[in-house]
Formats: C-alpha cells, sequence, structure tokens
C-alpha cells in the first residue's frame, strides 16, 4: 500500500501515520495494525506499507484498508483517512494445477 503526496505537500514527519486491515474471513493479514516504524519506503512525499497476504482458501476475497496520515505545505497541515478495498484472488501454497482448475471451473 503506497502514499504519495501531490506537488508542493509533504508527508508530516512527525504525525502518526498508521495503515489498518481488515482481511475478509480466509484471509491473514500478519499485523492488522501498522505504524510508522513498519514502513518499508519513508521519504518526504511518498511511504509504503508492504503487505503479506496469506489464503486459506482458493477464491476471491478483499481487505479493506484505511490510511491515517497528515500532510502539509509550508503553512498548513491536514489529517487524511483514505479507505481503499485491495481484491485478493487467492491460490495458496500447495495448491495443485488440478484444484487451481476445478476452482475455475465454479
Amino acid at each position: 500500500m503506497a502514499i504519495a503526496t501531490k506537488k508542493g505537500w509533504h508527508l508530516n514527519a512527525e504525525a502518526p501515520l498508521t495503515l489498518k486491515l481488515t482481511p475478509d474471513p480466509g484471509i491473514t493479514v500478519e499485523k492488522t495494525r501498522l505504524v510508522r516504524a513498519d514502513l518499508a519506503v519513508s521519504a518526504d512525499s511518498t511511504a509504503r506499507f508492504d503487505v503479506s497476504l496469506v489464503p486459506a482458501k482458493l477464491g476471491h476475497g478483499e481487505v479493506q484498508a484505511e490510511a491515517g496520515f497528515v500532510i502539509c505545505q509550508e503553512t498548513i497541515c491536514r489529517p487524511i483517512k483514505e479507505k481503499v478495498v485491495i481484491g485478493v484472488d487467492a491460490i495458496p501454497p500447495g495448491t495443485s494445477a488440478k484444484e487451481l482448475a476445478k476452482s475455475r471451473k465454479k
């Protein structure tokens, strides 16, 4: 999950930066709440959380994600909450080609 600011704005380095994940049943995430210390990339105008998703079964699922952060210009700062839905087409480890083909026919 990546966050990027528009020209003239930057991420406030002192404000909390969070990502809350709510996976559908059958999808596991390592952590449901990530914070600034969990960032894979952190720069003035961009930040990125790397999230591992582990499906328990074949099929489609979703992970609801809500990012919270603060963007600033020279004289003003704005708190932001953004929600996105991450679609997951799951092929669990160890799934055989036969099982995958069978699940696609459903």
